[in-house]
């Protein structure tokens, strides 16, 4: 009986223990700096009409939605991606424009000539101002925009606009 009394006052003081740990825990959790929710940072280019830096063709107009795809002559995941969208044929489904960017005419001249002609996609080139403008910095890059030219998502590749 008295091991019995010995274990439970043991028990006991350990639940004191676990107490006090748990009271001096939650002051110390008191002391912490409350957590500010960061707000994902949109791109300034959202609501913002494309048409004061590329020239479009008018063929955006007619369709509700187009999607613009920035790619560089020289990136291989872009030819790629290209490539897939060809392959499944999104390009019919989506409004499909594409802007080059190439360190030379000839790169521009080489990877228009390889689009198929069936395709019938659009191809602009795209300057280095112009690439500045966009804030790019990753190739490819989709931007969607609407009848009027207004941007509504800007995204990378890991990113599934089409």
């Amino acid at each position: 009986m008295i091991v019995y009394l010995l274990l439970f006052f043991i028990w006991l003081l350990f639940l004191l223990v676990l107490l006090i740990q748990i009271s001096k825990l939650k002051k110390a959790l008191a002391l912490l700096p409350k957590p500010k929710f960061i707000q994902k940072k949109s791109n300034s280019l959202i609501k913002k009409d494309i048409s004061n830096i590329l020239q479009l063709p008018n063929s955006y107009s007619i369709h509700d939605e187009s999607i613009i795809l920035l790619m560089a002559a020289s990136c291989k995941i872009c030819h790629e991606k290209l490539n897939e969208i060809i392959h499944k044929n999104k390009h019919k489904s989506h409004n499909l424009i594409i802007y080059l960017y190439s360190e030379t005419p000839d790169l521009y001249n080489q990877f228009n000539n390889s689009i198929p002609a069936h395709c019938k996609i659009p191809v602009f080139p795209l300057s280095e101002i112009q690439k500045k403008q966009l804030q790019i910095f990753v190739f490819p890059t989709f931007i969607r925009i609407n009848s009027e030219a207004t941007i509504t998502k800007f995204s990378p590749i890991s990113d599934n606009v089409l």
